[in-house]
């Protein structure tokens, strides 16, 4: 499941927990105050590193999406070599049926020649008996 699948199903209480732990990861890196006042400098430090830390998880999240295509890719590429296993199958079947046909065919003329020769054998005998 990727990420934003895991946000949306994820309970409330649990996105609140993310969202507390997002909050005190801030704290940690927001700069010092010098006499209860924040100057520009850090003010911009500060929106700089939540404008970051938003952006990386935000890439994240697409990288877990493409972790989710990844498995999805292989199981197509081992769908494949199956598929081209059944195919080789196939085709090795299908010649197998020609072959036994090609050879029926021939056992078919085989007969058929012996048959007529046979039968030309006994036209023979009979006009032999017949004079």
């Amino acid at each position: 499941m990727n990420e934003a699948q895991n946000l949306t199903r994820m309970p409330a209480r649990a996105r609140e927990d993310d969202l507390e732990r997002d909050i005190a990861q801030l704290a940690r890196i927001r700069p010092t105050l010098r006499d209860g006042a924040v100057d520009l400098e850090d003010l911009g430090k500060m929106t700089g590193d939540a404008v970051m830390a938003q952006y990386e998880a935000a890439a994240k999240a697409v990288e877990s999406m493409g972790e989710g295509l990844k498995a999805c890719i292989k199981q197509i590429e081992a769908t494949l070599v199956t598929c081209s296993k059944d195919m080789q199958f196939v085709a090795e079947t299908a010649e197998m049926i020609r072959q036994k046909g090609g050879d029926t065919q021939h056992m078919m003329e085989k007969v058929a020649l012996f048959s007529k020769a046979t039968r030309e054998a006994c036209v023979d005998f009979r006009k032999n008996m017949d004079a």
